[in-house]
């Protein structure tokens, strides 16, 4: 369990850096490839980037999830679901119906629910069991943050250097503004894991490399 959580730590937090930074260029790569701009691509974009932080949260309740399903244990999940569906219901009413705001809070909503329904899970299944194997996961996750941070700057100075110099008109600049950020990015992201000796990234090769 601990195992799963780490690496999956490792995986989401960087990518949800990262689609928070390129939110806006990733969008108007998918949406209009070499077509002028629409309001549309600002909004779609908009969404995106307060749905990136709900992407670490998603993840982790498939593992919490798992982790009851291991004690033949399903109502547990279902019932802190179900819970956490209503409050974000809850939620986008107030949101929306009475204080005003747009689709990018629904986002937002989202995104805290399914992280509170992991917190919620993780909880109940430490009551549970009396121990997950945590121990030292806070540091984890504050390295994993500082060197993903890192990475999304590096992603959004290398864009805005992009757009600065080529635009984002036309395919192959909208392609560039994009693919080269994020390459940039994760050579970054290892060199700073690397260099805050984090070891989950060598399991993590290791297991991309067993799969192939």
């Amino acid at each position: 369990f601990s195992y799963a959580l780490r690496l999956m730590f490792l995986m989401t937090l960087p990518a949800s850096f990262g689609l928070m930074v390129l939110s806006e260029p990733i969008c108007r790569l998918i949406f209009e490839g070499g077509q002028a701009g629409t309001f549309d691509t600002q909004q779609t974009a908009g969404a995106l980037f307060f749905y990136a932080f709900g992407l670490c949260g998603y993840s982790a309740v498939k593992i919490a999830t798992d982790g009851f399903y291991a004690f033949s244990d399903t109502r547990t999940p279902v019932k802190v679901s179900l819970c956490t569906v209503a409050l974000n219901i809850l939620l986008n009413y107030l949101f929306i119906y009475r204080l005003g705001f747009d689709h990018r809070l629904l986002a937002l909503s989202t995104s805290c629910t399914i992280t509170l329904n992991f917190l919620a899970l993780l909880f109940l299944l430490r009551w549970k069991v009396g121990g997950l194997g945590l121990s030292g996961i806070w540091l984890l996750l504050i390295k994993i943050v500082a060197a993903s941070a890192v990475m999304g700057w590096v992603c959004w100075w290398t864009n805005t250097r992009i757009e600065r110099l080529l635009g984002v008109a036309g395919l192959i600049a909208r392609l560039i503004g994009v693919f080269v950020p994020i390459s940039l990015g994760v050579a970054v992201l290892v060199g700073a894991c690397r260099l805050l000796k984090i070891r989950e990234l060598n399991q993590l090769l290791e297991a991309i490399a067993r799969r192939r």
